[in-house]
Formats: structure tokens, sequence, C-alpha cells
């Protein structure tokens, strides 16, 4: 008898041993549970003696009705592959062959066919040690080697990156061209190598070819882009509680009044100002603006009775004292105090002290017909822009500006341009009045013009 101790150990411990065992024991366990079991395709014999009456039932019994002659037994065969089963004698002596003589490689060695009971007998073939052997081999061979379909795989996960790659340029493109209000896609394929190989190689294919570049693509991007920021910006409001509004109307440039809605909320006790959406304008009367904020903010689910303050333009539909928004506003929520607009205030402050004054009234009369007389034609507006600019060859000039009610400011800018540019304006005035090219009605115009000047 030789010597233990000079015979080489497998194992350094105890412990490693152990935790060798267990590392093997988690591996078989997450390989079974990777592959699914077959009794999830079978249904139980229960549920097969309870709709029996099915034609799928019927067909399964007839396969194993012995009593049954060769040319019944090809017709329940219609959807199966004939091959399996050579003859049917065969089957017949593997469906009589009584159970103690029936062994657990069965299902993989001689075929099965007692379709029936598949259920249960199928539960012991995949906790027998025959079954668990081959599924930890298969799992380790495809970790090693990899499985039949993986080149195919890979093609995919080739495939799937390159197309997250467009999507991901896209995306950055329409965030950035959202952001400025900047145009298209070919600007920024200049410095883009990836995408402007892509364009060429995809772009302008027609319908039914797929290259993520197309109008509809890109607008339903903006659409879903839109959508995660208003859940955003509601989802912080609603952490918030308490907030304020503001609403006012504008028409865009196709001519389509809307409702701009704004929220001001706090976060970290800093206050925040957002803009959630643009509202179709139902009405222009303060009950219909109202019933338009109210029905957004139940659709998102947004509680009325937590704004603590509205501001609006002094239009009467937005802060008339018994049928405003306002006042209706606080007829839900006495909590909502009304700050009337500031900016709106001053500009109506403004506004009304210069009407009050007929001087100013004749100046800035005149400050529109200057705008309005070179504005017009392109001709007299290209003489007044080369007078303008050979005097400020190396800075930037001012140009006539319209006069606009909203904003009185713009008549601090269109008043700029005469005084910056007086001589200019003059000179500019006396040439179209002794041009003889210019109709008589240009030139008595500017005549005036120049006098009032």
């Amino acid at each position: 008898m030789g010597d233990r101790h000079k015979t080489p150990r497998l194992y350094k411990s105890g412990t490693q041993k152990r935790k060798l065992a267990a590392d093997r024991k988690k591996n078989s366990e997450e390989s079974l549970s990777s592959i699914p079991k077959l009794t999830n395709y079978f249904s139980t014999s229960r549920l097969l003696a309870k709709n029996s009456s099915s034609q799928l039932t019927k067909d399964l019994v007839n396969v194993v009705d012995t009593s049954n002659n060769q040319s019944e037994f090809d017709e329940n065969l219609d959807n199966c592959d004939e091959e399996l089963f050579e003859k049917s004698s065969v089957i017949q002596d593997r469906c009589e062959r009584p159970d103690h003589e029936t062994n657990q490689g069965n299902i993989s060695n001689n075929g099965y066919c007692d379709w029936k009971h598949a259920s249960e007998r199928l539960r012991q073939h995949e906790t027998s040690k025959e079954h668990l052997q081959a599924v930890i081999i298969l799992s380790q061979r495809g970790k090693e080697i990899g499985c039949i379909d993986k080149s195919l795989k890979q093609q995919m996960n080739e495939e799937s990156g390159y197309w997250n790659k467009i999507l991901m340029r896209v995306v950055s493109t329409i965030k950035f061209l959202c952001e400025r209000g900047l145009a298209l896609r070919e600007l920024i394929a200049e410095y883009d190598p990836f995408l402007s190989t892509h364009i060429k190689k995809h772009a302008n294919k027609g319908s039914g070819h797929t290259n993520y570049l197309s109008s509809t693509i890109c607008e339903e991007l903006v659409s879903l882009m839109a959508k995660s920021v208003l859940n955003e910006i509601i989802t912080r409001l609603k952490i918030s509680k308490y907030y304020s509004v503001s609403v006012d109307s504008t028409p865009d440039e196709g001519h389509i009044d809307q409702l701009t809605v704004i929220f001001r909320y706090m976060e970290n006790l800093i206050p925040v100002e957002r803009f959630l959406t643009f509202l179709p304008n139902s009405g222009h009367t303060g009950k219909a603006i109202t019933e338009t904020l109210i029905h957004f903010l139940n659709e998102n689910k947004i509680d009325i009775k937590d704004c603590r303050g509205q501001s609006y333009d002094n239009a009467a539909n937005m802060s008339g004292k018994y049928n405003g928004m306002q006042a209706f506003i606080k007829r839900v929520n006495g909590y909502a105090i009304f700050v009337p607009c500031c900016g709106h205030s001053l500009n109506l402050v403004g506004k009304t002290a210069a009407n009050s004054c007929p001087t100013a009234i004749k100046f800035f009369d005149f400050v529109q017909n200057i705008y309005v007389f070179f504005t017009s034609s392109p001709s007299r507006y290209q003489i007044l822009t080369k007078k303008l600019s050979l005097k400020n060859s190396n800075t930037q000039f001012h140009v006539p500006k319209n006069l606009n009610d909203t904003r009185w400011s713009c008549r601090a800018d269109a008043t700029k341009a005469l005084v910056l540019g007086y001589n200019e304006f003059k000179e500019t005035l006396e040439y179209i009045s002794k041009d003889p090219e210019q109709k008589e009605v240009v030139k008595n115009e500017a005549n005036q013009n120049e006098m009032n000047e």
C-alpha cells in the first residue's frame, strides 16, 4: 500500500474543492435556466382530457389507436413527417410495450408515440441525468466555440450597431437644429465621414429603402423628443407641486392662432420658468381660453388647485375683472393671484404718453413714412444702403425699422437709424427727388420727406 502523502493532491484544500464544486453547480444552474423547457410547448393530460372534443386531441388519439389500419393511420399524418414512421407495426410495438420495458432514453433513442401523456413523460426526461448533462455540455460548447448561428448573430449585431449609430447622429442633429433653428443634415455630413458615407450609400433611394434620413423619420423623432421633454417638465412640475402660469395668444407664420403656455415653479429653492406647449386657440373670449387651459391641465393630471399665480397681458379677455381669464381661474381657485404683465403695462404707458403729444405723433408718422418709402422699392433701398455703407465701411450701419404697437422699444431702433445716418438719409432723398428716371409721384414723395426732415 503506497503512502497517501506522496500521492499528488487534486485540490490544495477542502475549501477550494467546495468552492469549485459550488461554481460548477452555479454554472450548471445558469445553463439549465437559459434553456427553455420542452414542457412549455405541451398541454398536460388533464387539459387534453378536458378538450377531448377538439380536432387536435382526436388526431393525437387516432395516432396511438392500434385498431386503425395502415390507411387510416396515414390519413392522420398529413401534417407530420412520415419518414419518421416507416412501418405502423413498429409504432404499434413501441406503443404496446409495457412501462417497465421502457427506459429513460426512449425519447432520444427509440422515439415516442404516447403523446397523450407527453407532458408527464417530458417532465421526467428533463430531470434525467442524461438530459441535464447534454444541456450543460451544449451551453459550455456555445460559450467556448459558439453555436451554428454564431455568424448570423454577429451579422445581426453589426447591422443593429450600424443603425444605432445612424440614429444617434440623426437625434443629435435634430437636437442641434431644434435648439438653434438651423438646417439640415448635409451640413453635419461634411464633418462626419460616417454619416457622409451613409448618405452617399442609402440616401435618395426612394420609398421602401431604409435610411433613417427621410422627413417622416425626422418628424417622428422630433415628436418623440418633444413628448419626452414635455413629460420631464411635467414630472418636475408635479414634484414642485405649486406653480404659476402665463398664457398668451399669437398667430404663427401660417396665420394660425395659438396659445403659448408657460409655467413657473421652484427647483431646489430656485425659480424656474419653462415653456410647455402650444395649444390650439378655440376662441378669443376669456371663458374659451380658460377651458382650453384647464383641459390641458386635466389631460396631464396637473391640479388647478395648486396654481398660486397667473400673469397675462392687459387685454380685456385676459385681465377683465368679470369676464377675463383671470376671473374665471379665480372662481375655480381663489389662491391663483393675478399679476398683470409688467412689460405689457409699460408698453401701454409709453404708447399712451406718445399719443397724447401731437408733436410725437407727427414725428413717429414721419419715421414710419421713411421706412415705407425705402422698403417698398428694392432700388430705393439699395441706394440708401449704399450711401450708409460708404460712411460706415468698417462698422455696422443701421437701416430703417418698422414701428410696432406691441413693442414700444422698436421706436428706439427706428429713431437710432435716423440719428446716426441723418445726412445719408437726406442725401438719398435729395438724389431720388432729382433723378430723371424716377416717376413724378416718387420724386414728389422724396421731396416732401426731405422737407419734413
